[in-house]
């Protein structure tokens, strides 16, 4: 895979892009909370038959300057940006848990962009974060600078993206873990009320990382990015 910089509001950040000569549209993916693009690498090479891009959020701390705005706006303009910089007009968005209202928010505020979108376990809020949640991220993740998870718990803050993702008219899927600890019944009744006809799966046994140990997971996401997804009078699967 090859880095790629991008210089926005004299800010240095570092992507990853796989390339290759597919004629479909690029794919996007959305790295989850602290999420950096090398822990995406192995999905993305899992989809070595598209072009694919690993955003480089700055929730993972992966920027040259220190950034003072977390905010769920500042992190949707913020994918919008680089993806207008990299001149990527028309994208498949694969977003992974809390990078999930993020993705409904880029969806929603440039809908030209979005042609399609991906959601992995994870529901259509953005949550406030706890200060259990700030002390285990420092403990956890000594790499990412003490003073940017404090600056991201600041700016967090209760969101339904909900009513936004019932006004999308893409292609959705939404693919959950049966042992997810982030989407619940609640949740998976709620996408099936907002969603009625995106294709659903819910991968038995897998838990926040579907894509790791399902064998059907790969097949299913390159089918509904290919454009060729289920029927749609079976779009509730247990894969």
């Amino acid at each position: 895979m090859n880095k790629i910089n991008t210089v926005l509001h004299g800010i240095r950040s570092e992507h990853l892009e796989l390339i290759n000569n597919s004629q479909d549209e690029p794919v996007i993916i959305l790295p989850g909370m602290l999420g950096s693009p090398i822990n995406y690498a192995p999905l993305a090479l899992m989809l070595a038959s598209f072009h694919v891009l690993i955003v480089s959020r700055r929730s993972a701390g992966h920027y040259s300057e220190m950034i003072n705005d977390f905010s769920l706006q500042s992190q949707i303009d913020e994918v919008i940006e680089v993806l207008d910089h990299l001149g990527m007009r028309q994208v498949s968005l694969i977003a992974h848990s809390m990078a999930v209202p993020i993705a409904i928010g880029v969806a929603s505020h440039a809908k030209s962009m979005v042609s399609r979108m991906v959601l992995i376990d994870y529901p259509a809020e953005y949550k406030q974060l706890s200060d259990s949640w700030l002390k285990n991220a420092i403990v956890n993740r000594p790499e990412i600078d003490s003073t940017i998870l404090q600056l991201i718990k600041r700016d967090s803050a209760d969101h339904s993206a909900w009513q936004e993702l019932s006004t999308l008219r893409i292609p959705i899927l939404v693919a959950c873990g049966s042992e997810s600890l982030f989407v619940k019944e609640a949740q998976l009744i709620r996408y099936n009320q907002v969603l009625p006809f995106a294709e659903f799966f819910i991968y038995s046994g897998s838990s926040h990382e579907p894509w790791i140990n399902s064998d059907n997971f790969l097949p299913n996401l390159n089918k509904f990015l290919s454009g060729r997804g289920s029927d749609p009078n079976d779009q509730r699967n247990l894969s």
